[in-house]
């Protein structure tokens, strides 16, 4: 019975660790696009 909790316990704190990872990567790119519009050095990549 206490199995079954630990292994839903880990499937929250990988998928909190994941939502975590994507937020900031999504972060990371949205600065970036920031600061290439600030230069605006680049080409728009759509």
């Amino acid at each position: 019975m206490w199995l079954s909790r630990v292994a839903l316990l880990l499937m929250v704190i990988s998928g909190g660790i994941l939502v975590a990872k994507q937020y900031q990567d999504y972060r990371f790119f949205s600065e970036r696009l920031d600061n290439r519009h600030e230069h605006s050095g680049f080409a728009d990549i759509q």
